[in-house]
């Protein structure tokens, strides 16, 4: 099956299930506040957020005091429901990798748990860093790969793997697309060819906080980089 027909069934299944997703975000949430302290005092600066899905984020940063951000998403039920609770903020039904913008336009993008739902992780990152502007930012949120279960201390692959057999994972079992988590150095890599400085940070969960001794086993990372 080629990358199109799989990247427009998996956009079918968010548009299938799109009532599971939340539609609002507490300002307590460990994704948010890392959102606002990288973009750091409200500005005019053009932010973009590539998988916005119902525009949670995008109201937090909205209501924080960024004026100019733009929504991005490519399911049809997902993007409705964000322009209906966030009449103020633009919203734009598209996909990672083919973004309907002009070179280097924005100032900041973020991406929060969106490549591991995309086949060509690789061509997404190449089009996000196409509408950067030079010196731009962009900071990515997404699973770790490496990450350990906190209570039974087993690889969490594990677990995701066991739930997509049992067929309790977001894709069926036979579905032709697996959810994919991140090892640390693989977004770093691909940040690099297109950013003169990057950077990762790991995350510390609200519901999981025993690894804040060892940060590297948490489930979340975020990757920085400026753009050249």
């Amino acid at each position: 099956m080629q990358e199109n027909e799989i990247e427009n069934k998996i956009i079918r299944r968010f548009d299938e299930f799109s009532h599971i997703f939340l539609e609002e975000i507490d300002l307590s949430d460990f994704r948010i506040k890392k959102i606002l302290k990288f973009l750091g005092k409200p500005s005019d600066g053009k932010i973009l957020d590539v998988g916005c899905g119902k525009g949670r984020f995008c109201r937090k940063i909205k209501d924080f005091g960024f004026i100019n951000i733009i929504g991005v998403e490519p399911s049809k039920e997902l993007i409705k429901a964000a322009r209906k609770n966030n009449k103020d903020i633009e919203f734009v039904q598209a996909s990672a990798g083919n973004l309907p913008f002009m070179d280097d336009e924005f100032d900041f993008l973020i991406c929060i748990e969106v490549l591991s739902q995309i086949p060509n992780t690789e061509k997404s990152i190449k089009e996000m860093a196409r509408v950067l502007k030079r010196n731009g930012e962009i900071i990515i949120i997404d699973k770790n790969k490496a990450s350990i279960h906190p209570k039974f201390f087993l690889p969490l692959m594990f677990f995701k793997k066991y739930m997509e057999i049992s067929n309790k994972w977001f894709y069926p079992r036979d579905f032709q697309f697996r959810e994919k988590w991140f090892f640390p150095w693989e977004i770093e890599k691909m940040l690099k060819k297109y950013c003169r400085k990057t950077e990762k940070e790991y995350l510390m969960d609200n519901k999981r906080k025993m690894f804040g001794f060892l940060p590297f086993l948490n489930l979340f990372i975020a990757w920085r980089g400026i753009k050249q």
